[in-house]
């Protein structure tokens, strides 16, 4: 099963996975089962191109929310960059000419603290990638579908338990 996460944006994080049917028994597994990346300006093709290459049975990535955030002087406002809604326009053309693959939107898992897989959880199973912010929020994407979703796999949890 291949599974491709994004954190579609300005700058859009990208992670594929290839689903191992056996048990995850090392960080080495799923190293060997990764490819990751990011897209920055716009890359509206290289994302095409990254579904046409990998072909995935399931399309993971961060839906779009309008964010309310508070300024230098205390004045709430929207924050809103609209990248992220054309990116997410390619995952649903995707989906409609690829019947069998599977969309699954999900909530933001901004991880420095925020998420099941924070930073420090990632580094603990050898993913977290040094200095980029939207790859480790992709592969947070990945994890979250992997571990909470369908495939519910806690081999993937276990490694967290391995010191």
């Amino acid at each position: 099963m291949r599974i491709v996460a994004f954190d579609p944006g300005g700058t859009t994080g990208w992670v594929t996975h290839t689903l191992f049917l056996d048990k995850v028994k090392s960080n080495v597994d799923i190293a060997k089962s990764v490819t990751r990346g990011e897209f920055k300006g716009k890359h509206h093709n290289e994302l095409w191109s990254l579904l046409y290459e990998f072909n995935p049975d399931i399309l993971v990535y961060e839906r779009f929310d309008y964010q309310i955030r508070t300024d230098e002087s205390g004045h709430e406002r929207l924050n809103i960059v609209l990248d992220s809604v054309e990116y997410i326009g390619i995952f649903e053309l995707w989906d409609q000419q690829h019947e069998k693959c599977l969309l699954v939107p999900q909530q933001q898992m901004k991880g420095r603290g925020g998420s099941q897989w924070t930073d420090e959880k990632l580094k603990h199973i050898g993913m977290y990638v040094e200095g980029s912010e939207h790859i480790n929020d992709a592969q947070r994407q990945l994890l979250s579908y992997v571990c909470f979703g369908t495939p519910k796999r806690t081999d993937y949890l276990n490694l967290l338990r391995r010191s």
